[in-house]
């Protein structure tokens, strides 16, 4: 297929605030008895950027595939989001000397 022009890539957004998010935060923030920006703080807290990733840049990474600069991108998962990452990511990081960050 990569030989026709066609690739296939996958953008991993993570948490991003839209509509959706802030109904399952409200629900998250009413079973733990806390506020909805509170519950949306703990989410900050567990990122390694300290912030969310806005719905635009996930956007813009989508519209970047799509073009012929990615031509030669295929077949990648691409994260687009500051979670924590997970303890073999944060090992095979700090192998490669990037302190933990992914």
């Amino acid at each position: 297929m990569a030989a026709d022009g066609v690739t296939c890539n996958a953008v991993l957004p993570g948490s991003v605030r839209t509509r959706t998010a802030e109904l399952k935060v409200a629900e998250e923030a009413e079973l733990a008895g806390t506020t909805i920006e509170a519950a949306w703080e703990a989410r900050v807290a567990r990122t390694t950027a300290g912030r969310l990733v806005s719905a635009d840049e996930v956007a813009a990474t989508i519209v970047f595939l799509a073009g012929d600069a990615a031509s030669a991108i295929n077949g990648q998962a691409i994260r687009r989001h500051a979670l924590e990452p997970t303890s073999t990511e944060a090992r095979e990081c700090r192998s490669r000397g990037a302190g933990g960050r992914v």
